[in-house]
């Protein structure tokens, strides 16, 4: 599930898919640390998409260290795009020497060793660019895991970490913790952080402020999400007791988060 879910943040469809897969809380987001090289090249990948360099580094140079009697391509790159960022060049110079000794990797090895040599297009890198001008106190290390409050720290201190914002909200909702996305969205609805809601919020704006009527316009709930939530309320209302209901509530609304709140575990 972590990496189907890491394919969604790639494509900025984290949050309006979430729900249509079988998620089983945070855990469908991230495993935890292991020291295993598959674990730590995951992790290492989720850092570096939510704009996390320093874990991404440190993550795919425990990959590569772990690796059993290989050198793997794939983490030498990571190492080499996260010491461009973080103004290591001399480091990632040095990797991409390893790579000029391979078949499959030299051409790669080729391209990036201009970013390496020259800062001004290594700035107007696509990817990279932009990871290294949001650089900043909230780039730190804590622990080999996906911290949530780390990442809370560099979205707000870096707005347009679009795909940080996504892993959060979609953290926050599979932990089911009500209070910390009412937290969430009271601090930052309508600041450059979090300009408006998605649905999948939406529907949690709900579930914790179910008798706030205004509140659900005061934090952007749609009309369109507030009609779902009342055709909710009534089915399940009408079918309370039928042991049929679970089954009934997923043919209607599997992809809300109100049927994983209800029967997710």
């Amino acid at each position: 599930m972590n990496y189907l879910n890491l394919a969604l943040l790639n494509k900025g469809l984290l949050t309006e898919e979430l729900f249509l897969y079988d998620q089983r809380g945070t855990l469908s987001l991230s495993v935890k640390y292991d020291m295993t090289p598959i674990v730590s090249s995951l992790l290492s990948d989720i850092a570096f998409e939510t704009k996390q360099p320093s874990l991404a580094r440190t993550l795919a140079f425990e990959a590569l260290v772990n690796a059993s009697g290989s050198m793997s391509g794939r983490y030498i790159k990571r190492l080499i795009e996260t010491n461009l960022v973080l103004g290591s060049e001399e480091v990632a110079h040095k990797y991409l020497d390893v790579l000029d000794e391979t078949l499959f990797y030299r051409k790669w090895s080729a391209e990036y060793r201009q970013y390496a040599n020259n800062n001004k297009m290594l700035l107007e890198h696509e990817e990279l660019g932009p990871m290294i001008k949001s650089l900043g106190a909230s780039n730190q290390l804590s622990g080999h895991d996906i911290s949530i409050e780390v990442l809370i720290e560099n979205v707000v201190a870096n707005p347009d970490n679009k795909k940080g914002l996504e892993y959060i909200e979609a953290y926050l909702m599979l932990s089911k913790d009500l209070a910390a996305i009412r937290s969430f969205v009271e601090n930052y609805y309508g600041t450059p952080v979090l300009k408006e809601l998605p649905k999948s919020m939406q529907e949690a704006v709900i579930v914790y402020s179910e008798n706030e009527p205004d509140y659900w316009t005061k934090y952007g709930v749609s009309e369109q999400v507030i009609n779902n939530f009342m055709n909710f309320k009534q089915l399940v209302v009408q079918n309370r007791g039928n042991r049929n209901l679970p089954a009934m509530v997923q043919r209607s609304f599997g992809g809300t988060f109100w049927y994983f709140y209800m029967y997710k575990s």
